[in-house]
């Protein structure tokens, strides 16, 4: 029989039972669950603890102190996160408890327990009493050995689980507060922790690369912002593969990413722009992508206060080559080998007043006989007064 005053939970737990064979009954409280345990004796109760009028420990110790259903087993459905909701269960006689909601398995699991425990308990003889001190109150608890033993040993089970459960919680809490949802990769404000943390740190050369995936408003826009999602997780996919393990791939804005590489001097990260520009060829090549286009834009620092900058100059890499790409697609005349051509101005952290300080010196937006092959020479930071520092 069935006590719950939830008729959905009462349908679920009807609708469980009745798949696996057996008879059920169902009452909507305490009270009518009493009328039918007079008129007739189930195999087994199930209870809700949380009811209005008479609870479950309130129907618990009513249907034990009966001499007539006394014998009847009683499951209670309770959470039982307080101690003392346990001690209450054993002091009214309760045989085990379920967790709300119930999982089917264990449901099925704690009846084939109830049937079982109930044999050996006529073989086990007397009833004990037990001495607790909970809060500085001392309880009495009297019940015979098997039964008290599985309501302490499911009682376990149940912190147990719920302790793995909270520490579920607190990792996806933690993955939230890191990473970004859409991509997997790490979110701006875990980057900019790594930036400050690295600028204090020994681990230099650093450098640095931010990539934008070029022209995604319009494949919102003509195809939904699915299809631009779709890219997002794409273009998140061949920048993670291109770096080392240890290196921070984060999506740092709507289309725009950003890596730190600790311990990188300039030809790594200018391999790793390459290995990008491999895969993204291949993948267009082979109809897999979108047209997928990503401007890339790198610098490497040599010292905590170039770092910002290293940041910063890459970014403007990154935009001088979206600038030459998008010139180079307005041309007519314009080859199939322009698209894999970048152009960058002269961009470099050089000595002058201050130590690094970062001065920009461009020429005249570039020409076509000024477009540069993809290389990684023309990743390497330009130090015209030598190594800075």
């Amino acid at each position: 029989m069935i006590i719950e005053d939830s008729p959905t939970q009462a349908h679920y737990l009807q609708y469980l039972l009745e798949q696996h064979g057996y008879i059920v009954s169902v009452a909507e409280n305490a009270r009518a669950g009493l009328n039918i345990l007079a008129a007739h004796l189930p195999s087994l109760v199930i209870s809700d603890v949380l009811m209005p009028e008479m609870d479950g420990f309130e129907l618990c110790r009513s249907i034990k102190d009966d001499p007539r259903t006394k014998d009847v087993p009683v499951i209670l459905l309770t959470s039982l996160s307080d101690p003392l909701d346990v001690l209450r269960g054993l002091e009214c006689g309760a045989d085990n408890f379920l967790t709300k909601p119930c999982e089917e398995n264990r449901l099925l699991s704690r009846i084939a327990d109830i049937f079982a425990n109930r044999r050996n308990r006529d073989h086990a003889g007397s009833e004990f009493n037990v001495e607790v001190i909970l809060e500085g109150k001392k309880r009495i608890i009297r019940s015979d050995p098997v039964r008290m033993l599985t309501f302490l040993y499911h009682s376990y089970e149940t912190a147990i689980e719920r302790n793995r459960d909270l520490t579920k919680v607190r990792d996806d809490l933690r993955q939230l507060s890191t990473h970004d949802t859409l991509t997997g990769l790490f979110n701006r404000a875990f980057f900019e922790e790594e930036l400050q943390r690295l600028q204090l740190g020994r681990q230099f050369p650093v450098s640095v690369l931010v990539a934008d995936v070029d022209d995604l408003k319009p494949v919102n826009d003509r195809l939904g912002h699915a299809a631009g999602d779709r890219q997002l997780r794409l273009a998140a996919g061949i920048l993670s593969g291109a770096f080392r393990a240890g290196d921070v791939v984060a999506r740092i804005g709507g289309d725009e990413f950003a890596v730190l590489l600790p311990g990188a001097d300039e030809l790594v990260v200018a391999e790793a722009s390459q290995r990008i520009r491999t895969v993204l060829r291949e993948l267009n090549a082979s109809g897999d992508t979108r047209g997928l286009s990503i401007s890339i834009g790198a610098a490497t620092a040599h010292s905590g206060d170039e770092l910002t900058r290293a940041l910063k100059l890459s970014d403007e890499r990154m935009y001088q080559e979206k600038f030459t790409r998008k010139r180079c697609l307005a041309k007519e005349d314009v080859s199939d080998e322009y698209e894999y051509e970048v152009s960058l101005p002269v961009l470099g952290i050089v000595s002058g007043p201050g130590p690094g300080q970062l001065q920009r010196q461009e020429s005249e937006p570039p020409g076509k006989s000024q477009i540069l092959k993809s290389s990684p020479e023309a990743f390497l930071v330009d130090y015209p007064s030598g190594k800075p520092g």
